[in-house]
């Protein structure tokens, strides 16, 4: 998630015994980034990681 809340996709992660499906398809200027977040299918956040300002 951006520092302005803009959510960005993240593409597909291999490697997995279930599908994992990402939404971003670019890369994010790290100062750009304020937080990371693994969701559900549901759409709920189930995992996330708070940046350092940088």
């Amino acid at each position: 998630m951006g520092v302005d809340g803009t959510e960005f996709s993240a593409g597909e992660v291999l490697g997995s015994d279930v599908p994992i499906v990402c939404r971003m398809n670019a890369a994010v200027l790290r100062g750009d980034a304020a937080r990371m977040e693994l969701r559900d299918t549901g759409d709920a956040v189930i995992a996330h990681a708070e940046l350092p300002a940088v």
